[in-house]
Parts: C-alpha cells; structure tokens; sequence
C-alpha cells in the first residue's frame, strides 16, 4: 500500500504537540472555577486581557481538532483500495490505537471521579451539574462510558469517539466520495459553515473535515498549501483573527469564525513547510510529538483540579492575576506530563506503549 513521503510525514508529525497544546488551552478558556456551592474568579477581565485568551482559546486553538481529524482520514484513506475487505486490517489496528486507550482513560477518569466524590476532603473539586459516578444505573454509567447524551467521563475523549464512529463508517463514506468526490464535500462543508451549532454523533465537524482529509488520501494527495501562500495565509489569519472573536457583528460571529478555523487549519499545515527547514524547530517538535496523545489523555481531570486549586488559594479577581493564571496552569500541567511520560518510559514502556495506543 502506497505511504506518504519521509518528508511528508515528518511535517505532519511536527503538528501533533502543537496541535494538543492547542487542546489543553481550550479547556483552560474560562476565568472562573465551580466548587461545591462556590464560584471563584471572575469573567469581567480588562478588555486586552479577555481579548488575548479569547483569540487563543476559541481562535487558534480551534483549529487544532479539525486538523486532526483531516489529518485521521488523510491517513486511514492513503491509497486505500475499493472495497470492505481492506478496511479490516485497518480496524483490527484501530482497536489497539483508539479503542483500548479509550476504555482504558475513560474508566480510571470514572474510577477516579467516584473515589474524589467520595472522600470530603476532595469532594468540593470533583461536584457540578453531572449526577456523582456511585449513584448512576448501569445504563447511565455506559452512557458516560461511550459518551451517548452526554460527554465521556474523560470529556477530551469525545474526540476519540467521533473517530471511532468515522472508521466504522469508513467503507460507506469511502464509496461515497469515490462516486460523488468534491459535490459531496462542498455538501458537508456547506453544512458545517451554516449550522456550526448543530448536534450530531460524530459531529459534523468531524464528518466534514475526516471527509476532507479522506477525499486527500483517496487521490494520495498530501495536504499542505504551496509554500508561496505560507506568509499571505498568516497575514490574512493575523488580520482575520481579532475581527472574528471581537468584531461588531455577533449574530455573524458563529459563521465567521468556521471560516476562521478553515483558514487557521490552512496556515497550520503550510506552516510547517517553514519549520521543516528549521534544524532546532523540527528537532524539538520531532521529539516531542510521540508524547503528544499522552499529554492529551491524561491532562484532564488534571487540569480542571490544578485550576480549582490554584484559584482556591489564590482568589484571583484582578485581570493580570487571571492571565497569568491562565497561561501558567495549563503549561504546568503539560509541563508535569511531559516529565511524568519521559519517567513512565524509563520504568514502565510496555505499559505505557499500551495506554497510549502503541504511539
């Protein structure tokens, strides 16, 4: 079967931890925790303050999911031949890389939820809207298992599970796309620009970009923009980007910024034609990118405790304290995960190799 070229897949692979910073951002957006009966924080932040980490979390790092799933389907679908038959060695792999990871995460997120509900001194920490771990049915506990009308227990998993449901569906959406090819595309990207809000399982943002990704991989077509378009993608995404999350035009903004994230995939993946030709740049990010899914895995529920904690103690109502906090939290965490999968593959590789689905 055809593979992409080294070079190829290098500048892919010098994505991936990027890509899930990005994540980990989106999950630190907001400026207030929720205690048991308690709000700490404050969303009323100085104007440059809220507009910086609303351009970071719900700006750039939106582009971060889509590209991986227009990344999922570019490889599944790379010279893959017509037919059921060839898919099957693909989901044979698929269960040791996507679905025994997220058993695995989802039920010590579970295991961990109960035991921090349990216990008094953690119980403020691990209380919200969701009904505590002990006292759901068996019907509720796979519901939150398999994320059915509700999020995962680990709820970056979701993810996980809309690619699951796209590589079940591959052969179908395979033959789709070879009979119906670019109408069938400009149809699901039509329908994520105009109803960005719409709730479906997958969603249609994984649909859309898994399709894309996968229509690239049919024709073995490599996913990156001309290297001439790199520095007129990042002015236009400089120029677009503070306009889209504080423009005047609210009703418009949901539209806008689809398109928003469509360009910020675009200069994302023309960006590392610059950073492939960066002996330092690519090094790092070469080196960093196989602890990608561990950071991803395992930075939530992580994260939430850091920032309940940190604001817990610190009170924070003043925007620079926020900022602050808001930057250094996450980094933290990604930080602390970095140094805990370097020791976990020190001691403990098999295992780890195991939980983080062979990567």
């Amino acid at each position: 079967m055809p593979v992409l070229t080294p070079t190829a897949s290098d500048r892919l692979s010098l994505l991936r931890f990027p890509l899930i910073v990005g994540v980990v951002f989106i999950h630190a957006y907001a400026t207030t925790v929720q205690t048991a009966g308690a709000q700490i924080g404050s969303s009323q932040l100085h104007p440059a303050a809220a507009l910086f980490i609303e351009m970071l979390s719900q700006g750039v790092a939106r582009s971060a999911v889509p590209c991986f799933f227009l990344v999922a389907g570019l490889l599944y679908f790379w010279g893959l031949p017509a037919g059921v038959s060839p898919h099957a060695p693909k989901w044979r792999t698929r269960v040791r890389t996507l679905l025994l990871p997220y058993l695995f995460w989802n039920l010590l997120s579970a295991g961990l939820f109960a035991l921090a509900q349990s216990l008094p001194a953690t119980r403020a920490y691990f209380s919200g809207a969701q009904t505590p771990i002990a006292e759901l049915s068996t019907l509720e506990f796979l519901a939150g298992l398999f994320g059915v009308g509700r999020a995962p227990f680990s709820y970056p998993f979701w993810f996980i599970r809309d690619l699951m449901l796209l590589v079940l569906a591959a052969p179908l959406l395979g033959l789709l796309l070879r009979r119906l090819g670019a109408p069938l595309l400009v149809a699901l990207f039509g329908a994520w620009l105009l109803w960005p809000g719409l709730s479906m399982l997958p969603s249609l943002e994984a649909l859309a970009w898994f399709a894309l990704g996968a229509w690239l991989g049919l024709r073995e077509r490599e996913p990156f923009p001309p290297a001439s378009w790199l520095a007129g993608l990042l002015l236009a995404y400089a120029f677009a980007l503070p306009l889209v999350v504080a423009g005047p035009w609210p009703q418009a903004r949901p539209w806008l910024h689809q398109g928003l994230v469509a360009l910020g995939v675009a200069a994302a993946l023309a960006a590392t034609a610059w950073l492939v030709t960066r002996p330092r740049w690519r090094a790092a990010l070469l080196q960093l990118a196989p602890a990608s899914f561990f950071v991803y895995a395992a930075h939530e529920p992580l994260l939430t405790v850091a920032r309940k904690l940190s604001y817990r103690l610190l009170q924070p109502e003043h925007s620079l304290l926020l900022l602050t906090l808001y930057l250094a939290v996450p980094l933290a965490v990604i930080g602390v995960l970095l140094l805990l999968r370097a020791a976990l593959q020190r001691l403990l590789p098999g295992p780890l190799a195991w939980v983080s689905g062979g990567r």
